[in-house]
């Protein structure tokens, strides 16, 4: 994604992402212009994933307490952390960012300041902390639709169930949600049109044809190896031979001369 945008593929900069939303490479096209040796859409990355840890970690303090909350939030980050710092892709954001999202969201419904009575909120920072666990909230889950809008369709199941639990709380809130529900939904899905209209202009005929071959072939190998091997081991075979030669490594000889 990131060599395709800044035209390390041969071409000038491109913000067609192929699998991110090509809004997200408008909107990071500025900042290549003024600083071209700067990868930003790994910074992106990271950020979106230090954000969301940090969303979810702070909703763990609000809710269980300093004590139970930071004991929660510090194992959440040991347990999970690694696997989006160390191998950062941009399914793993979508997830992320998403998953944040609707927890924020979630908590902005069941915060003691939406309910308050509305003489207690009148002034201008009551309002502010009222509304904006529903403004970021949606802005993580829209960003989350942009980097994967796969990954961002399969957790809205579970968000409306999520909804469903604290349906009373959703009735006591019901402008912020009808509103922050209008805004994801709209915004979310006409970006997703945006970008599918993108690839139906007759420069991207080729690559529409060639895209589902390509990825049935990518995919091949995407199955669970570690039974493949557990079977194999019970069979009397090996496991760690399976693997060479999927992998093509024939360190073998004899294996080695009889392909030869």
């Amino acid at each position: 994604m990131a060599a395709r945008l800044t035209g390390a593929l041969g071409t000038d900069y491109n913000p067609h992402l192929i699998f991110v939303n090509a809004i997200y490479g408008y909107a990071l096209l500025p900042l290549y212009h003024l600083f071209p040796a700067i990868g930003w859409y790994y910074i992106g990355e990271m950020f979106s994933v230090f954000l969301s840890f940090t969303v979810i970690g702070f909703i763990l303090l609000q809710r269980c307490g300093e004590h139970w909350g930071a004991i929660l939030a510090a194992l959440f980050t040991a347990l999970f952390a690694s696997d989006f710092y160390l191998v950062v892709q941009f399914t793993q954001c979508a997830s992320i960012l998403s998953a944040a999202g609707m927890l924020l969201f979630a908590y902005g419904i069941i915060s003691q300041d939406c309910h308050a009575p509305n003489g207690a909120r009148n002034d201008v920072w009551g309002n502010i902390q009222a509304l904006a666990p529903f403004i970021l909230g949606v802005a993580l889950m829209l960003w989350g639709s942009v980097m994967r809008w796969q990954a961002f369709l399969m957790g809205l199941p579970f968000f409306c169930l999520g909804l469903l639990f604290i349906l009373r709380e959703c009735w006591s809130a019901k402008w912020h949600v009808i509103a922050g529900l209008a805004i994801l939904f709209a915004g979310a899905f006409s970006m997703h049109a945006f970008d599918q209209k993108i690839y139906q202009s007759p420069a991207y005929e080729a690559f529409n044809k060639f895209q589902s071959p390509r990825v049935i072939l990518g995919d091949k190998n995407n199955y669970n190896k570690n039974a493949v091997y557990e079977d194999a081991e019970e069979l009397g075979l090996s496991g760690k031979d399976f693997h060479l030669l999927t992998e093509w490594i024939f360190y073998d000889t004899k294996v080695l001369q009889l392909i030869v």
